[in-house]
């Protein structure tokens, strides 16, 4: 579970070069 978490963090901060932090993209991303 916790390394499908982390893949979708790790593929957000791929695509999206304004994220900055995993709080951050934890709590806006759906």
């Amino acid at each position: 579970m916790f390394n499908r978490i982390k893949e979708d963090i790790d593929c957000v901060f791929g695509r999206d070069p304004a994220a900055h932090s995993v709080w951050e993209v934890m709590t806006t991303y759906p």
